[in-house]
């Protein structure tokens, strides 16, 4: 339960940062398009557990136990490095590239693109934690309930701080849950 909970937690930091981003510039989201990416981040977190479930089944599972927490520490460290040498050329380093339209109010074609990005995240992350065996129910619902909270959070915390540097210590604290889930299962 607690893996499920941190995990979740993990996966869905990025939304905060791109929510963040928003609430500074002034970027509008509907709620409903809120729910459409937590929708879409979560079918896609289950569809990943349950793939890595499939290989499990096929290979020697100590063996793809392995592969899987080592698959989680490689992202963690991936996502401390993507985040220290900050390129601005990906939606996640870079959300108003996600308002193809310029016009600081997210549509349905723009949501969607948030939610596939959002999602070769999950997709990554969910697979190895397939591998490792953790139910995709549990993390699928606490990965849509996070990021609907996420994204109301991100906002809140772009009213309250109005400050970038948030950005880099989020994005590390989620590499080093990553490395921490890899390490201890």
């Amino acid at each position: 339960m607690l893996l499920a909970f941190f995990s979740a937690l993990s996966v869905n930091l990025d939304t905060i940062l791109i929510s963040v981003v928003y609430g500074l510039k002034k970027v509008k989201i509907n709620f409903r398009y809120v729910l459409l990416i937590a929708l879409f981040t979560s079918i896609i977190t289950f569809i990943s557990i349950y793939l890595g479930h499939i290989i499990v089944n096929i290979i020697n599972y100590k063996f793809i136990e392995y592969l899987g927490s080592l698959i989680l520490i490689f992202i963690g460290i991936y996502a401390i490095c993507d985040t220290i040498l900050n390129k601005k050329n990906t939606v996640l380093n870079n959300p108003m590239k996600a308002d193809l339209d310029n016009s600081f109010d997210i549509n349905l074609k723009e949501s969607l693109l948030l939610s596939f990005v959002l999602s070769i995240n999950n997709f990554g992350v969910g697979f190895s934690l397939g591998l490792i065996n953790i139910s995709p129910l549990l993390i699928s619902i606490n990965t849509f309930l996070f990021t609907i909270i996420f994204f109301y959070l991100g906002y809140f915390l772009a009213y309250k701080f109005k400050d970038s540097k948030y950005h880099n210590i989020l994005g590390i604290l989620a590499g080093i849950i990553m490395i921490i889930i890899g390490i201890f299962i």
